[in-house]
């Protein structure tokens, strides 16, 4: 499993239960010295607000509230470790959603010194955009489609209420055309407004992610994790179904069509960038 290095978490919540989190799940109840153990396998579910965590198992329920985290940096290693711990087993997980990859994704991985890293943050201005150059890339075809059903509908409408000789067709090409480019517009309007309301909650993230990111790129895959809980051996490997987008402001890793990974570019250079889409081309399809 990855992030091995953050095992043995312990944290006392107010009402003074104790709990482990490392190998297994164990809670300590006050006055009591043998330990309630749980595997990670007897997980049932595991929910998070961002700020306090729950862990289901079969019959109980820890509430863990946020004053057994001393801070932000004991809070994202201990999700950490409980995410890693549940991957591949059956337990479902609702975390709030964020520009960072699924901790479920990762595994130990020998970093070659190959690898093209850098330490940064997201700009909220290159997220933006690069949302909008994602859900265009996915809506090309409709608008295209679009633009031509509105041109057709020009010419018909044109037809039944002026009708067509041969001195209109100029008139008729031209208001075809820009009836074609309103409604590319409208619809460019509509999906722009549609994909800022789907990606609110990932855009409300950022306010966390200004700095300590730590950012990897190689063959075999690519990392970009809280730089609090790396250890330089985590990685998202690249299967064959991953793509990626070469977008003006970053590299998005793609994974059945969903964001994965978001790469900003401002904070590499230019012959790091190129090297990362060398990189990237080489194992991934470019949408």
């Amino acid at each position: 499993m990855a992030f091995e290095h953050l095992k043995g978490q312990q944290l006392t919540d107010k009402k003074g239960n104790t709990y482990i989190i490392s190998d297994i799940f164990a809670v300590i109840y006050p006055g009591e010295n043998r330990p309630d153990v749980y595997e990670w396998g007897d997980i049932k579910s595991v929910k998070s607000d961002g700020k306090s965590l729950t862990i289901l198992t079969e019959d109980k329920t820890f509430n863990i509230g946020s004053e057994a985290f001393s801070d932000r940096e004991r809070f994202t290693a201990v999700t950490t470790v409980v995410l890693s711990s549940v991957s591949g087993k059956a337990a479902s997980c609702n975390m709030p959603d964020s520009l960072l990859p699924d901790k479920r994704l990762y595994k130990n991985a020998d970093i070659p010194q190959s690898a093209v890293t850098a330490t940064g943050g997201y700009s909220i201005k290159d997220v933006k955009s690069t949302i909008t150059s994602l859900y265009f890339n996915k809506s090309g075809r409709l608008l295209w489609s679009l633009a031509i059903i509105g041109g057709v509908l020009a010419v018909a409408l044109f037809q039944l209420l002026i009708g067509f000789t041969a001195s209109s067709w100029w008139y008729l090409t031209i208001g075809a055309f820009f009836c074609a480019v309103g409604v590319v517009a409208i619809a460019s309007i509509v999906l722009t407004a549609i994909s800022k309301i789907k990606f609110s909650s990932i855009l409300q993230s950022c306010n966390r992610l200004f700095d300590g990111v730590a950012f990897a790129v190689c063959e075999q895959g690519v990392c970009a994790v809280e730089e609090c809980v790396y250890s330089g051996a985590e990685l998202i490997g690249f299967q064959m179904d991953d793509s990626y987008l070469n977008a003006p402001a970053m590299f998005v890793i793609m994974r059945r069509k969903t964001p994965v990974v978001w790469i900003p570019k401002s904070l590499f250079t230019k012959d790091e960038l190129i090297r990362i889409e060398d990189y990237l081309s080489e194992s991934l399809s470019e949408i």
